[in-house]
């Protein structure tokens, strides 16, 4: 019986390949993110939907490739990719405690969004971008450049979690009543978060976990706070733009949440303090953004 006996070049080829495999898995990736600051928006927001936690296929790619090519070196390149996906997915809950653990001590990773959007668009292009950017933050993972941390969607952060569920224990919710859902989450925005400006001339977005550390923020801040709130507790939310000027209707002033139960809607103003569910403020126009 033939009894296999790797070479020397064999294993060498074997040990550049898984360093290569999981070189590429944990040092690459960040370098990539890093890079591609310089890219354009759409470019940058393809590569930051690419996370570590995605080298598995790649990886098996890899293996496969390496089997029917013989080659040893590939082979052990995609084993070192595998690896890196496995260490990246059992750190996932690890890495969320600590960014939660950071949180309470007031020392988040920061991510405040920004959007510069042209003046000579249309008001139309201008809102269907802060929509976008509303989706973004509250549906899916954000990248943060600074510390190379992925941020869960507003709706799935920890400090959103842990924050909706001690308001349905704190005013003593069963959790099927979402209209009674709905008004515990507009008192107790109105109740716990300020109202700030931005800084002049730059309008931001922040994500919902740092309002509620910074326990401030202006109406899209809050409106962000009341969505991912309320998707948290499983009901369908989306965001209304208002207008209140007469000579110029296109141009909206003003946003605020809004829950979907049953097919009606149930606004949330958080801004206005203590003005009841369903109360909107008076407008001559509005748009809608729908977050499915």
């Amino acid at each position: 019986m033939h009894t296999f006996r790797p070479t020397s070049t064999t294993l060498k080829k074997g040990a550049l390949g898984l360093t290569l495999g999981v070189g590429l898995g944990e040092l690459a990736v960040p370098l990539v993110y890093k890079l591609s600051k310089h890219l354009p928006r759409r470019w940058r927001k393809a590569i930051y939907r690419y996370s570590p936690s995605h080298n598995k296929g790649l990886g098996m790619t890899m293996i496969t490739t390496g089997l029917f090519t013989r080659s040893p070196t590939m082979i052990s390149a995609g084993i070192g990719l595998v690896a890196s996906d496995v260490h990246s997915f059992m750190g996932k809950d690890k890495r969320m405690a600590k960014e939660w653990n950071l949180a309470i001590k007031g020392m988040p990773p920061i991510s405040i969004e920004r959007y510069d959007i042209p003046d000579w668009l249309p008001n139309a292009a201008k809102y269907k971008i802060i929509g976008e950017k509303f989706k973004e933050i509250i549906m899916d993972e954000t990248y943060n450049k600074a510390r190379r941390v992925w941020i869960p969607a507003g709706r799935d952060h920890p400090a959103v979690l842990v924050t909706a569920r001690r308001i349905i224990k704190d005013y003593g919710l069963d959790g099927h009543n979402k209209v009674a859902v709905l008004q515990a989450i507009q008192h107790w925005i109105q109740h716990n978060i300020n109202y700030c400006y931005d800084a002049r001339f730059l309008d931001q977005f922040i994500h919902p976990y740092l309002t509620l550390i910074f326990g401030a923020g202006d109406c899209d801040d809050q409106t962000l706070l009341g969505v991912g709130l309320g998707e948290a507790l499983g009901i369908e939310m989306k965001a209304k733009l208002i207008s209140q000027y007469k000579d110029d209707p296109t141009r909206m002033n003003h946003v605020y949440a809004v829950g979907v139960i049953d097919g009606k809607d149930y606004p949330i103003e958080t801004i206005f303090k203590g003005v009841p569910m369903g109360w909107e403020a008076p407008h001559v126009n509005s748009t809608t953004v729908n977050f499915y």
